[in-house]
């Protein structure tokens, strides 16, 4: 064997055993928490019983950003909804004030807010699965805490949902493709670099239909919504890979439609250079991990 072939052999074995190394990590997770509500509470407002639309606010240390988002999508929700929405915030273990926040916007008015909290970080995927697991609506948007995204574009994806669903299943993923070119001219080249090579493993590993996997602005039917989630591995950040992975194995009917977005400085997954490379690794290794643990079967395809 070559040297050359050598060297691709340790690689392939090194991702492995990182891919392996998260997947016993989240089974000992999923161990340590179990099923029980011992570390989690949960307070709600009085919901109408024929909710349209659940929106998912998964929230880590969103203190500062919350209250624009609660604001506007609020104002819009009750413009375009009436009654027939919930808003569904979930407190991903924050150590500020996200939760008393929602608590204080429950409090001073009738407006359909839940809010979820969990003890510690588990997650942003655990946080959307947690609000999917309390959704009372037909469909769910997931919906970020920074308000990157243009509220008003959720009646876009709802359009688009009805058009391509069959049998009450369909995904409308929100996308920032479109603004890739101007992104790239404001980026340093590092960022630029990182971004294709994501790009390019988004492709070699889970998806070669979606452009844009980590836009925080989904829409999901309710029987997809729960189909997905109550099979998710991924925790983190990556689970969007996962979820999208899924789709297409199941083929599920999804598209990816544009969406206005601006970036909305006081992110918690990129604080300093460095996270760059260390986040750019960590999506990597949960790419391999799907890829590699549905295709061993140590992760099942739901039927």
């Amino acid at each position: 064997m070559t040297e050359c072939h050598m060297n691709a052999a340790n690689c392939v074995l090194v991702a492995f055993l990182l891919a392996l190394s998260t997947y016993v990590y989240n089974k000992l997770a999923d161990i340590k928490d179990g099923d029980s509500n011992q570390n989690r509470s949960f307070f709600i407002n009085a919901h109408s019983e024929s909710i349209v639309l659940s929106v998912i606010v998964p929230a880590y240390n969103e203190a500062l950003r919350l209250p624009k988002m609660l604001s506007l999508t609020l104002s819009y929700l009750n413009e375009n909804f009436k009654a027939k929405y919930e808003v569904i915030v979930v407190d991903d273990g924050s150590t500020d004030q996200t939760s008393q926040i929602v608590k204080n916007a429950m409090e001073s008015s009738e407006d359909p807010i839940s809010l979820f909290r969990f003890e510690r970080n588990r997650g942003k995927g655990a946080a959307v699965k947690a609000g999917i697991k309390l959704m009372k609506g037909s469909l769910a948007l997931m919906a970020d805490a920074d308000a990157a995204s243009d509220i008003s574009d959720v009646k876009v994806l709802i359009n688009k949902i009805h058009l391509i669903e069959v049998d009450d299943v369909g995904v409308v993923i929100g996308s920032r493709a479109h603004i890739q070119s101007d992104s790239v001219a404001k980026r340093s080249w590092y960022r630029t670099v990182l971004m294709k090579g994501f790009h390019f493993c988004v492709i070699l590993f889970c998806s070669r239909k979606i452009r844009d996997t980590q836009c925080g602005f989904k829409l999901f039917t309710r029987k997809a919504a729960e189909t997905l989630f109550s099979n998710l591995h991924l925790e983190k950040w990556a689970f969007d890979i996962e979820i999208i992975y899924l789709c297409e194995r199941l083929k599920f009917p999804m598209c990816e439609v544009n969406i206005n977005w601006q970036e909305v400085p006081g992110s918690k997954l990129i604080t300093k250079k460095l996270d760059i490379i260390t986040t750019s690794m960590c999506m990597l290794r949960d790419m391999m991990l799907v890829k590699f643990c549905f295709s061993f079967g140590l992760w099942h395809i739901p039927k």
